[in-house]
């Protein structure tokens, strides 16, 4: 095992790589990496020890937790440095600024999975009397980026760019693996245990690895500093070049008013998955599945958006309107009761509800005795009304003229569909599938943008408590509306675009199969369907004539050639964009178990097991049984595979003997406790009588 590891006392500094764009602040294009290794201990009869794994999980719901960091390594480009206790890396950060004090080039430094590193970076960031600055983060804990201002050094998660593992982004972006594996992460090392060969290559991977991933982002991008920051901030620069200034300024004229923004927020939903309450909790035998083939995507190039301004409407003009605009409507439902075992309604999407009664099955309404209000599109209000009896008044209504998306946009979803179906499986180019197939399920994202993902920031006296503002914050929202209006680096789509993205995208799964085979489902999520009998072949190629219909006349209005709608993968076969694809053609699943959304269990036509879960690694499938998979069985730590993250700003000094016998004392304040835990698959006692009374065949009394 070859480590070339060095201590951080031996660091060599490279020469700057300047870049100096037209405007804003010169970088470097060197690439610097950082990760920590720690160990999670607990105060167990008096002494801190690693977890325990033969103690039950309620043992430690009041065990004292702490956590110390024993291990540093920072990379610059392929070199990678290592320190033991991190409060020392802090030396490594001033020789950064210190280098050029007559510029103070901004420099990046790479984490894989900033959220876990940055809570461990607070103590040496407050003790430095250093400040964080320009924090973009997805949510609370989970930072983009963030600046330490006195430095002009840039944290940036790896993690949210490119949306894979370490071990996954490694395989995809470069020839090298991570040490996968390697470590054992319950052995209480201590920054003053000797490391052995085997724990600092491993450390040294994850540098290495993330360095020459993030070597072929800057040789994609020219620059690190031109990196974008997020998966989806990639697909950005890209439409960018595509599209050019004027259409991102035609964008800019579409952001909504505040009053529209909420509005349009109400109205969101994005996909729908659940499961067939005929079929919970029982094997079914021989069954098919079918995928949507790019589901939004597809949204996208085939129907008309929102196009300007909303406007309000009267109730009694909606006929003059719904043929030519897309409607924002503001209902209110009463005595609702769904004609079909499928049940559409979110019970989180019902406001001001008033309730004599109701039946809700796993989180879908199913009845309601009373009333309720909801925010929809003209799309949902539709399948609303198609899938229940139910009475309806109409409070308000809101106007946008309908229109295609613009031409070159579609072309360049079209480009990367074509591109990602015709070099599948293509000797040489892996690479440049691999980023097709990234740009195309990257595409919606851009339609769903929310400025309000901009409102997370950091308050307390250390600037380490994590805040959002609130959501219907008029002030803030406004400002943020603002932003929009001047971006030309993040706006592409009306914000009204996602919400009927998603809405189009559920009709199709909704209207094409859930419901018109309803009973032979069994399973369905945003994408996919599953269920059994021979009555879906029919369906399948009466809603794929359909969709030949909407290409031919997408092709034709925008004059691009059909083929770019239906091309050919490299053995000849088509794939059609949109098209219901039989997911099981080779064979049946011989069983599946469904007993909620994302909760199912399967076995293909070769006899091999499959399992999703949410809460459970899919590889815990090799623990349980078909007939195993039900209500109350318990993964164990090992067999689940998650870890609880506890977050702590004030962990006390603590003091434990490391694995050579070295008494120690941690005074990390800032620190993460990840402790293993079992999952118990869980349904509600409600949910159970609702289960029995349906397949029992008492529905009448729901």
């Amino acid at each position: 095992m070859r480590v070339r590891i060095r201590h951080y006392n031996t660091i060599e500094l490279p020469e700057v790589m300047p870049y100096v764009p037209k405007k804003g602040t010169a970088s470097d294009d060197n690439i610097f990496t950082f990760d920590i290794e720690t160990i999670s201990l607990y105060n167990i009869e008096g002494k801190w020890q690693p977890f325990d794994y033969n103690r039950p999980p309620e043992f430690y719901e009041e065990t004292d937790k702490a956590a110390c960091c024993y291990l540093w390594q920072f990379g610059i480009n392929d070199q990678i440095y290592y320190g033991r206790e991190l409060s020392n890396f802090a030396k490594v950060l001033q020789m950064l600024y210190d280098q050029y004090p007559e510029c103070h080039y901004q420099r990046y430094i790479y984490v894989h999975n900033l959220s876990y590193e940055m809570q461990w970076l607070y103590d040496l960031i407050i003790e430095n009397g250093w400040h964080i600055t320009e924090l973009v983060a997805r949510n609370l804990r989970q930072p983009i980026s963030f600046k330490i201002e006195e430095l002009n050094i840039y944290f940036r998660c790896s993690y949210m760019l490119t949306n894979l593992s370490l071990d996954s982004a490694a395989k995809k972006y470069t020839s090298l693996r991570k040490a996968v594996g390697e470590l054992d992460y319950n052995i209480p090392y201590s920054p003053l245990s000797p490391l052995n060969k085997k724990v600092l290559h491993y450390g040294e991977m994850d540098c290495r690895t993330l360095y020459h991933i993030i070597e072929w982002f800057r040789s994609e991008y020219g620059h690190v500093k031109k990196i974008p920051l997020t998966q989806t901030g990639e697909v950005r620069a890209a439409l960018r070049k595509e599209t050019g200034f004027w259409y991102i300024k035609e964008q800019q004229k579409k952001v909504p008013t505040i009053e529209v923004y909420l509005s349009l927020m109400k109205a969101f939903s994005g996909g729908i998955s659940h499961g067939n309450i005929l079929f919970i909790n029982r094997i079914i035998e021989n069954c098919w599945g079918y995928d949507f083939c790019s589901s939004y995507p597809f949204a996208l190039v085939a129907y008309e958006y929102p196009s300007d301004p909303f406007r309000v409407i009267h109730p009694k003009s909606i006929d003059k309107f719904k043929d030519t605009h897309c409607l924002l409507y503001y209902v209110e439902f009463s005595d609702l009761r769904s004609k079909y075992y499928n049940h559409y309604i979110s019970w989180d999407k019902m406001k001001n509800v008033k309730c004599e009664s109701k039946c809700v099955d796993n989180g879908r309404l199913v009845s309601l005795k009373g009333s309720c209000e909801m925010m929809i599109t003209d799309i949902d209000f539709e399948i609303i009304k198609y899938c229940y009896d139910c009475k309806i008044k109409i409070k308000r209504v809101l106007a946008s003229r309908k229109k295609r998306l613009d031409t070159e946009v579609v072309r360049f979803i079209l480009q990367r569909y074509y591109d990602k179906t015709t070099l599948k499986g293509v000797e040489g180019q892996e690479e440049y599938y691999m980023k097709m197939k990234q740009q195309i399920n990257s595409i919606f994202g851009m339609s769903c943008t929310n400025p309000l993902k901009a409102g997370i920031y950091l308050e307390g006296d250390d600037m380490d408590e994590w805040a959002a503002h609130d959501p219907e914050d008029f002030d803030f929202i406004t400002e943020k509306l603002n932003d929009m209006r001047k971006s030309m680096s993040t706006l592409f789509f009306p914000m009204a675009i996602g919400c009927w993205c998603t809405a189009y995208a559920r009709r199709n799964l909704w209207m094409g199969g859930v419901i018109p085979l309803d009973m032979d489902v069994a399973y369905y999520d945003t994408d996919s369907i599953k269920g059994v009998g021979d009555k879906v072949k029919d369906i399948v190629a009466e809603y794929n004539q359909g969709v030949d219909k909407l290409l031919e006349d997408a092709a034709a209005y925008h004059d691009i050639p059909l083929e770019m709608f239906r091309p050919k993968d490299p053995k000849g076969i088509e794939h059609p964009l949109g098209y219901f694809e039989n997911e099981t053609e080779k064979g049946l699943m011989k069983q599946l178990k469904v007993l909620g959304s994302k909760k199912y269990y399967y076995v293909d036509h070769k006899g091999k097991s499959h399992l999703t879960m949410a809460g459970v690694r899919k590889s815990a499938v090799k623990y349980i049984t078909i007939d195993q998979f039900e209500n109350g069985f318990v993964f164990n730590y090992k067999e689940c595979g998650k870890l609880t993250h506890f977050y702590t700003n004030h962990q006390p000094d603590f003091t434990y003997i490391d694995v050579n016998g070295n008494e120690y004392t941690c005074k990390q304040k800032h620190a993460i406790i990840l402790q293993p835990t079992t999952f118990t698959i869980g349904m509600t006692e409600e949910f159970m009588k609702l289960i029995l009374k349906y397949q029992e065949g008492y529905v009448e009394d729901v």
